[in-house]
């Protein structure tokens, strides 16, 4: 009986001595170039990375590199190769370590951590299996997987966008990981990155930097402008903008909320809520906004928004930059500038353009609120702060990101990813 045990206890051993406990990971994102290597010069790269990055605990140390690329294991051996291999095989002299080869279907451990999440929206009709059937039955996509079959050398050139990929949920995607979508659903995106409450109807531009960062199709841009051009409720609201004079920057504020704006937008009809002003806030780094309804104007109003939304949230501005109203001029405005150390900065007498910045983001907010307040002018304010979220999540002309992205230092998280 004892013999038994003793076999368990030596089998539950080995196991514990197999199993493999991770200390630490690393990572690095590929550049442009880089993406353009071939399979092996990837996974070589991988190598080089890694042992730079924990360089100091192994250095001097016998180790083993695990991949599933057999190529590897002759990197070190291999007479012939690129330049960029025989670098890097020469590099890799100096340590005391071996290359072994694990199939891929045991390699998962490993592998999972290089499945890059796809962030995919979808709607409720359309899953991911309806994607994939969906790019079966397109033309260029058929294309794409047919030449994909090839030896690279014989691919057809796809203008920019030559190398494509099967991810591992089955969709088709470009080398940089966008999917590529079907003729039959490319409707479908350009009403949710544009027509949707979260997407306000916004201009060309932002509309096509926002749908190139997660997918991709041929004449995407055109696609965009004919929907947009064509789109009744931008014609029925929008106006065209006009430039009387360059404009004259402001000097640049040196940290986030070192300087902020605050201006009233209205009056708006009065709301089923009572509101019928908006009170705008503005933070000039990253161009992030706060709207608030409002159903007073009074600086004792503004004063608790003010608190509420900036200085319990984000903390103390520097400086306050408003015009000259009543409400910010007030002496209960003044005192709470002083208790806090607030320095406020009033905009020229009947010259809002001083302002400028938050003057814009007041058109901005009109122009992309009106057409979800047409039907029910009284339920304006309850699209508020969709319209805003919009705002906040598109790169901004002036820093090239989001302001959400260069406020929170992160991009944000969709229900839909």
């Amino acid at each position: 009986m004892p013999q038994p045990q003793e076999n368990q206890d030596v089998h539950e051993e080995n196991v514990k001595v197999s199993r493999e406990n991770p200390i630490a990971y690393t990572s690095k994102h590929l550049t442009e170039t880089q993406v353009k290597w071939c399979t092996t010069e990837k996974e070589a790269y991988a190598i080089i990375h890694t042992v730079k990055a924990f360089f100091p605990y192994l250095y001097g140390a016998l180790f083993t590199i695990v991949t599933d690329h057999a190529a590897l294991e002759y990197l070190m051996s291999k007479r012939e190769s690129t330049g960029r291999l025989t670098r890097w095989a020469l590099y890799l002299q100096q340590f005391d370590m071996e290359i072994k080869y694990r199939p891929g279907k045991l390699h998962q451990n490993a592998d999972a951590l290089s499945r890059v999440p796809v962030h995919l929206i979808v709607s409720n009709s359309f899953e991911i299996d309806d994607w994939i059937i969906a790019q079966h039955e397109d033309i260029f996509c058929q294309t794409i997987m047919v030449e994909q079959d090839k030896p690279v050398g014989e691919r057809r050139k796809f203008d920019k966008q030559d190398e494509f990929q099967i991810l591992p949920n089955g969709l088709l995607a470009n080398a940089e990981g966008k999917i590529v979508v079907p003729a039959k659903l490319r409707k479908e995106i350009l009403v949710r990155f544009h027509d949707h409450k979260l997407a306000a109807h916004q201009g060309i531009e932002k509309t096509i930097a926002k749908i190139r960062a997660k997918y991709f199709w041929p004449k995407l841009a055109k696609d965009v402008r004919i929907h947009i051009i064509n789109c009744l409720t931008c014609a029925k609201r929008k106006v065209a903008g006009t430039c009387k004079a360059p404009p004259q920057p402001f000097p640049n504020a040196e940290y986030i909320w070192q300087r902020m704006a605050m201006d009233i937008v209205g009056p708006f009809p009065v709301s089923k809520k009572g509101n019928n002003h908006i009170l705008v806030m503005l933070e000039y780094v990253t161009r992030y906004a706060i709207a608030v309804p409002l159903k007073s104007t009074t600086a004792q109003t503004i004063i608790r928004k003010f608190i509420k939304h900036v200085v319990n949230e984000e903390g103390i501005p520097s400086k306050i930059l408003t015009d000259q109203g009543a409400n910010f001029m007030s002496n209960t405005m003044k005192e709470l500038c002083t208790q806090l150390g607030i320095k406020q900065l009033r905009t020229t007498i009947y010259h809002p353009q001083t302002d400028g910045a938050v003057e814009r983001v007041n058109g901005t907010i009109i122009d992309m609120i009106t057409p979800f307040a047409n039907k029910d002018p009284k339920q304006w304010d309850d699209h508020l702060d969709y319209v805003v979220a919009a705002y906040n999540r598109t790169p901004h002309a002036s820093t090239g990101e989001t302001p959400f992205f260069l406020l929170k230092g992160r991009d944000e998280v969709k229900p839909t990813d």
